[in-house]
């Protein structure tokens, strides 16, 4: 008699940032905000700092996809809304690898997990932020016309 033994595909992909991720993290996140100064959120970001938030503090829910993205996230109900969102709070390509689609398919995962019916993700610190707009809408998230995108899940 043989028996299935199901595994979760993105157990062995997802895992939370560490100490050792601390330089890489900070490293990467200065290149992108060197690439978007002209945006109000950057120029008022204090990158060890925040960083120090995401990696030792946690004070904020964040995991990295295949060693190659961070992903920034919270989950709960908005003032604005009844139900729950996970949202995209920052991603950020730490080196080559996964791809977009890939990253959107993780954002389906974390979401079914905790129970979210929609995903909000934006485009605000994007270097071509139009660009990633097309690549999220390509992914099946809709285009709000703000550098915020969401895609609803059917439960």
């Amino acid at each position: 008699m043989s028996s299935t033994i199901s595994v979760n595909p993105w157990s062995s992909r997802l895992r939370a940032p560490n100490s050792k991720d601390f330089d890489l993290i900070c490293c990467k996140l200065k290149e992108a905000i060197d690439k978007n100064r002209d945006t109000e959120v950057v120029r008022n970001l204090v990158v060890e700092e925040a960083v120090k938030r995401i990696v030792e503090q946690s004070t904020c829910d964040a995991l990295i996809l295949d060693d190659t993205i961070l992903i920034v996230f919270g989950v709960g109900k908005p003032w604005y809304a009844d139900r729950v969102m996970l949202q995209e709070y920052m991603v950020l390509r730490l080196r080559d690898g996964t791809t977009f689609s890939e990253y959107c398919d993780a954002l389906e995962y974390l979401a079914s997990t905790v129970g979210a019916e929609t995903i909000v993700v934006g485009s605000q610190l994007a270097h071509a932020p139009k660009a990633l707009v097309r690549k999220y809408v390509a992914n099946g998230f809709m285009d709000t016309g703000s550098p915020t995108l969401i895609r609803r899940r059917q439960p």
